[in-house]
């Protein structure tokens, strides 16, 4: 089914604005549009759209406001503009004496709101654009900005990655493509935070702008894509007083993207190598016989010349990065390269162990401050990976599951010493929030507990990766009737790598001794067995 996109533009909203209206220097000028996607069919113009969406947006209310926050600490909300959208666009003109972080907040008639922080700077030299993408309800709608993201005036921590690209791709939704930054930093307990730097549309002229603070140099991830398709993905390294630029390299055949800088660690650690012609040369000959079709056999499988060519572009960024991490003279640029390598580089190129070793030596070298934020956290979780690999190659039928002793939704400790005293058959069955198989499990399992509880069978279900919010509203909602807790921590937690846990859903079938009966037995399975050990 082809998808159709209907845009209201841009052009009519700024001529719609009277010169009077912008005159001053603190006014600020706020632009928006509703970009529509259609499933159904073609649609040529606006009036071609008849399919109503799940949510009209069609007149929704805008308002732009701003908290602010007294000597007492005390906040309140002002309200800098407000209007509705006319025509599927909307302006607003307000007025500010410096730049000032606002929010966005789209409502309609069916009390539904879309909300976008922004920094509004004032003059009339900078138009703050943004579109409100309605999916018609085959993803959620989402304000996003288009052109330009700028979270930052501070030009001591700024640093900026700017570009274009024009897909190659006949059949790419120009409209739809959005250039997104991201990085990753460890919380406390050692899981993985993602530190969102911005997310913009690209211009009518496929031009992109993220602006934003960054307290010091690290790894972050540049994706361009139209919707959840990936059409480039680049990482970098971004740092206070940087300037990164994202082209296509037309000086090639398959005219890759490249991410460049003229001065910093980038231009350094990456720039160094992937500039020069026996990379170059590589990667674009991989991107050519990709695109040719000339990559695989007719079972699917990559050729002999294919493979070449691909490992001979890994052998490259391997020789390079780590390079730089065995021999650069600046520890934080070791690390930096370390963790470049570990994004770049399929996951076992370099060898865990070897990895292990490389944070140890760096643990020495660097800042506490750094080793308990970043080289600790990241040590631990290939440890962590390691001994969860092995701890589920040893966790099989006959032997014995370890014990835990978790939380439940009072917060009284439940240990599996003291369901096993009660009981002779335990399911423990592992899910998260993000897991549909595992939730789908629920109702038939909630059948075989309500059949075979009082004859010796419980059910024991461990929440991972999961907020103790969403744990429970998620137990709430599907009447969870069996002992339901929750271990801290996601995969690479301690529970789940006590259990082996490298994938979702996950259950052990145990006698009352400990011992597995049966591995990832499905609702149907078990379903089957307990008729068999029952009846």
């Amino acid at each position: 089914m082809r998808k159709t996109y209907v845009i209201f533009g841009l052009i009519v909203l700024v001529v719609s604005i009277s010169a009077s209206e912008m005159d001053s220097v603190n006014s600020f000028l706020i632009v928006g549009e509703i970009r529509t996607s259609v499933d159904n069919g073609v649609a040529d113009s606006k009036s071609d759209i008849t399919e109503p969406t799940e949510f009209d947006w069609a007149d929704a209310s805008v308002i732009v406001t701003h908290e602010v926050t007294n000597s007492q600490g005390d906040k309140t909300v002002d309200e800098l503009s407000s209007g509705n959208f006319v025509d599927g666009h909307v302006s607003l003109v307000g007025e500010i004496d410096h730049p000032t972080y606002a929010k966005i907040s789209i409502s309609n008639s069916q009390d539904i709101t879309r909300s976008l922080n922004v920094l509004l700077v004032p003059g009339n030299l900078v138009v703050h654009h943004f579109a409100l993408l309605d999916h018609l309800g085959s993803h959620p709608n989402e304000v996003v900005l288009v052109g330009a993201s700028r979270s930052t005036t501070n030009q001591n921590s700024m640093f900026s990655i700017s570009g274009t690209y024009e897909p190659q791709q006949a059949n790419t939704d120009h409209k739809f493509l959005s250039a997104h930054l991201t990085a990753e930093e460890y919380y406390e307990d050692g899981t993985l935070n993602v530190i969102d730097y911005g997310k913009v549309l690209l211009d009518q002229n496929y031009n992109f702008l993220v602006e934003a603070d960054v307290d010091e140099p690290r790894v972050a991830q540049l994706e361009i894509a139209v919707g959840t398709s990936v059409l480039v993905r680049k990482y970098v390294v971004i740092e206070p007083k940087v300037e990164i630029k994202v082209q296509q390299y037309h000086k090639v055949e398959s005219q890759f993207v490249v991410a460049t800088s003229e001065t910093g660690r980038h231009a350094k650690l990456l720039d160094s190598w992937q500039l020069q012609d026996e990379f170059v040369t590589a990667w674009d000959a991989t991107i050519v016989a990709s695109k040719s079709g000339s990559s695989s056999k007719k079972d699917g499988s990559p050729t002999d010349d294919f493979t070449r060519l691909f490992n001979r572009v890994f052998d490259i960024q391997l020789k390079n990065l780590k390079r730089f991490a065995l021999e650069e003279e600046d520890p934080l640029n070791r690390l930096l390269a370390l963790e470049l390598a570990r994004k770049i580089l399929p996951p076992g190129t370099i060898k865990y162990q070897e990895i292990i070793e490389l944070y140890d030596q760096f643990a020495k070298l660097l800042d506490s401050d750094v080793v308990a934020r970043r080289v600790t956290p990241a040590r631990n979780r290939i440890a962590a990976f390691l001994t969860r690999t092995e701890n589920n190659a040893n966790l099989v039928v006959g032997n014995h599951v370890p014990e835990f002793s978790l939380a439940n939704h009072e917060g009284e400790l439940i240990s599996l010493k003291q369901v096993v005293e009660d009981n002779s058959l335990i399911l423990i069955d592992f899910w998260a929030i993000w897991c549909g198989p595992c939730i789908a499990a629920f109702e038939p399992l909630k059948e075989l507990h309500e059949a075979y509880k009082n004859r010796g069978f419980e059910v024991v279900s461990i929440a991972v990766d999961t907020s103790i919010a969403d744990w429970k509203e998620i137990s709430k909602e599907y009447e969870l009737p069996w002992i339901d807790l929750r271990a801290s921590g996601d995969l690479l937690g301690s529970t789940a790598v006590a259990y082996g846990i490298q994938g979702l859903p996950t259950t052990y079938l145990i006698d009352s001794e400990n011992r597995i009966i049966h591995k990832n037995i499905k609702p149907d399975e078990l379903s089957n067995f307990l008729k068999k050990h029952y009846d």
